[in-house]
């Protein structure tokens, strides 16, 4: 995630980030990464996933527009998902 940032990879960059939810959750939920969706999120976490959404909500859009962005703002979203990620973890 941090070299794709670097790189303004805005693909590597999202799906590295996403892969890190999915399989931190996965791990929690006993369910298979790839099953972690948004929907799941917000389900389980009752609301209280307003990062995750951010980033995947970006994610999509990425993937669905071809939006790109730039390394200083990949940097910015990374520390957003650094943040959320400890947070999931002291839960």
């Amino acid at each position: 995630m941090e070299l794709a940032a670097a790189h303004g990879n805005t693909g590597n960059f999202f799906a590295a980030a996403c892969a890190a939810f999915q399989n931190l959750l996965g791990l929690r939920w006993s369910l298979p990464p790839q099953t972690i969706t948004l929907a799941e999120i917000n389900a389980r976490l009752n609301g209280e996933a307003d990062g995750l959404r951010t980033i995947f909500g970006l994610a999509d859009e990425a993937v669905y527009t071809g939006r790109t962005f730039a390394p200083d703002e990949l940097r910015r979203l990374q520390k957003l998902v650094n943040h959320e990620l400890q947070k999931l973890e002291t839960r």
